[in-house]
């Protein structure tokens, strides 16, 4: 039963991964660049 949802799942899940490490990649050039402005 689980199958079906799960395999829906795995799709969105994997674009939401993505995302979340680009934001998180993002996030850490901008945060090298602040403390590199100090």
């Amino acid at each position: 039963m689980l199958s079906r949802a799960q395999q829906t799942a795995r799709i969105p899940g994997a674009f939401v991964d993505r995302v979340a490490a680009g934001l998180a990649l993002e996030g850490f050039r901008e945060s090298r660049a602040l403390l590199f402005r100090l």
